[in-house]
């Protein structure tokens, strides 16, 4: 386990965390998922959860942020662009990232159960 405190040098502890809340929020209710259990999982210290996101709230929207930022990114490119052609690049960027993580739609769900105030 990683000493308290801010990381030093070029630590990859965020990336952990992100990855390690990815893997936990597509298989296990939210409610059931600590930043301890967080931190546990990313091999790095409990507080480093609250030095990068806040809360467990924070690593969740920081996930759902870093898995659909290329979703996102294409929608807003054809959002300019009427042509049904970029609809389908928005359709192929869609399957090209949630193909290689089948558990992100779960979370994706998850998230807009929150969103909703619906009991997930």
């Amino acid at each position: 386990m990683a000493a308290a405190g801010r990381p030093k040098g070029g630590s990859d502890a965020r990336i952990r965390l992100v990855n390690s809340a990815r893997q936990l929020f597509a298989v296990m209710p939210y409610e059931k998922v600590t930043t301890r259990l967080l931190a546990n999982r990313a091999e790095v210290n409990a507080a480093l959860t609250r030095y990068y996101s806040g809360n467990k709230d924070g690593l969740f929207e920081a996930m759902m942020a870093e898995v659909t930022l290329p979703i996102r990114e294409q929608l807003y490119r054809a959002a300019s662009d009427s042509s049904a052609g970029s609809m389908v690049q928005v359709l192929r960027t869609y399957y090209r990232v949630m193909a290689p993580n089948p558990e992100i739609r779960h979370s994706i769900n998850l998230s807009q159960s929150l969103d909703d105030g619906v009991d997930p």
